[in-house]
Parts: structure tokens; C-alpha cells; sequence
């Protein structure tokens, strides 16, 4: 269940995410997850020399024994968002992806996310959201999704810009 139609929601995102750096990306993934009563939100950035993984930059739902720094991106669904773009799976993710050990550690049954892309359309990482039951509203978090990737894309490019991500 949304709690608000969708120019309320808009309107909370806009204001979480009207700051810059860690502020952002946690106002972002706390937002999603409050508004659509999600699970888990979490925004991944790949690394130089690491092709193998996405490194967590903020996330909200995992909880404070959070040990989560990576997610693999190998034979795991945050790899066939990272390559495909936008993905939406409603229902029975852990039968799609039975290697991904995260989804069945959080008990998580549904999934959507975008790829982040820089203005060369090279691949920066991940914005996406998992839930333990079928995501409500799709059709509005797509819109969503969509909308703060490209936010969110700049974002990171800023941010490795100012030093203010290691890489």
C-alpha cells in the first residue's frame, strides 16, 4: 500500500532528496521505503577493479546488524538489473535467482530496480528496492524508480567528482 497519491509522493521524495552526498542517498532509500512500505531500498555503486560486485553506498531496511557492504553480481538479481536497465520481478524471485543467498536471508519475494547510468551510458550501479510480498503501486515506483535513478546517477558521478565516495 502507497500512502499518498502520486504528486504527494513525488513531493516527499523531492524534499528528502533536496540535499547532496550521504544525505541524499539516505533521505532517497528511506523515502521509497516509508512511502511504499517497502522492505528494503539500497543504492550500489561497481568499484574500479571490482566487476564482480556492487558496493553498498546507503541503504534503509537491513536493519542496525546490517553486514551487507556488497551484493555479488554474479548469477543475482541485482546482475540482471545492473545489465538490463529497469527489471520488476511481483512475485517468487528466490525460484527465478536460487544462487542469490541475500534474497532468501531477507526473505525477500519481490524485487525492482534500475540500473544507474552515467551520461555515456556506462554502467555506475544500482537503485533498487525489495520486498517480502508483492510490491503494491508498481506502476507509480517504476515512474519513481526511473525518475531518482537519473537523480541518482548524477549523484554518484558528483560525489566520485569531489572524492567524496572512495573508489
Amino acid at each position: 500500500m502507497m500512502t499518498g497519491n502520486s504528486s504527494d509522493v513525488f513531493r516527499r521524495l523531492i524534499e528528502a532528496t533536496s540535499n547532496h552526498g550521504e544525505a541524499y542517498f539516505q533521505g532517497l532509500c528511506k523515502q521509497i521505503c516509508t512511502v511504499f512500505e517497502l522492505k528494503i531500498c539500497f543504492v550500489g555503486e561497481t568499484k574500479s577493479g571490482d566487476t564482480e560486485n556492487v558496493h553498498l553506498i546507503s541503504e534503509y531496511g537491513l536493519g542496525d546488524k546490517n553486514t551487507l557492504t556488497q551484493y555479488s553480481l554474479r548469477h543475482t538479481v541485482v546482475e540482471q538489473i545492473y545489465n538490463t536497465g529497469l527489471c520488476y520481478y511481483p512475485n517468487s524471485v528466490q525460484k527465478l535467482f536460487p544462487l542469490d543467498k541475500t534474497l532468501l536471508r531477507f526473505n525477500i519475494e519481490s524485487v525492482m530496480g534500475v540500473s544507474l547510468l552515467d551520461v555515456d551510458k556506462k554502467r555506475l550501479g544500482v537503485l533498487l528496492v525489495m520486498h517480502d510480498s508483492e510490491i503494491l503501486a508498481a506502476n507509480i515506483l517504476q515512474d519513481v524508480l526511473r525518475f531518482f535513478g537519473n537523480r541518482t546517477s548524477v549523484e554518484l558521478q558528483l560525489q566520485n567528482c569531489l572524492g567524496n565516495i572512495p573508489r
